[in-house]
């Protein structure tokens, strides 16, 4: 599972950020993972700030305003208040290049943090008794990314750990109404999520992997997994990802 990161050098961008992406080329697929990656980084500091009741966005901006985009509504569970995605806005409409998007929409994955832990982990015992697609969460998750692909094509969905279940099953929704969202998945929890994958309709090809290698990482594992899926539906979430 992903865990919170406390307050210091691993929220910290200038400490923990990539170091070596001066310059987004939307072309390339490594630099479009980092970017999905350092917005679900986002997230998980937006919900740090907020409980240790920083300065508003106080660490979190960096980790997306780097990359020319603004923090456009955050998704609050109503349950404990905490902020479990972001959907973010790309900073000049008019100047943004074919490639990238105008919006991502990104979720966290489980916080053992005081003001989170208790709903998280809930949600990850939802998903091995399978019901996650029916919990408030997943609900308004879906309801969200509905109302911005409306009116907003070109959307981005990134999810780590427990957000890569919100992810898929906001991006399956959307592929019912025929709108494919390319969709970066980060170390998704369970097995669960790809038997969810294999039973949608379309075509449907993701390459799962874990985010954020060395001391900027959110995932604990050591190894980088590196999955992927082509299955009979027509969403093709991401044709590459990887972070190290």
């Amino acid at each position: 599972m992903g865990k919170g990161k406390g307050s210091g050098g691993k929220n910290d961008f200038n400490k923990s950020g990539p170091k070596d992406l001066t310059h987004v080329d939307w072309k390339n697929p490594d630099h479009k993972r980092i970017v999905a990656a350092c917005l679900v980084m986002g997230v998980y500091v937006l919900e740090s700030d907020r409980q240790e009741k920083s300065f508003k966005d106080a660490l979190a901006k960096p980790w997306f305003r780097s990359f020319k985009f603004q923090l456009f509504v955050e998704l609050i569970d109503p349950r404990d208040k905490s902020i479990y995605g972001a959907i973010y806005r790309f900073e000049s409409p008019s100047h943004l290049p074919p490639e990238a998007p105008e919006f991502v929409i990104a979720f966290r994955g489980t916080m053992l943090k005081k003001r989170s832990f208790y709903q998280d982990l809930k949600l990850d015992f939802s998903i091995i008794l399978q019901y996650f697609h029916r919990t408030k969460r997943s609900k308004i998750a879906i309801a969200e990314v509905t109302r911005i692909v409306k009116d907003n094509p070109n959307v981005w969905l990134a999810g780590h750990s427990l957000g890569s279940a919100l992810a898929v099953q906001a991006g399956k929704s959307a592929a019912k109404a025929n709108d494919f969202l390319e969709t970066f998945l980060f170390n998704p929890p369970f097995p669960r999520v790809k038997q969810w994958i294999s039973k949608a309709k379309g075509k449907f090809t993701a390459i799962l992997v874990t985010l954020f290698k060395g001391p900027h990482q959110l995932s604990e594992d050591d190894e980088l997994t590196k999955t992927e899926w082509s299955l009979k539906t027509e969403w093709s979430p991401c044709s590459s990802i990887s972070m190290t």
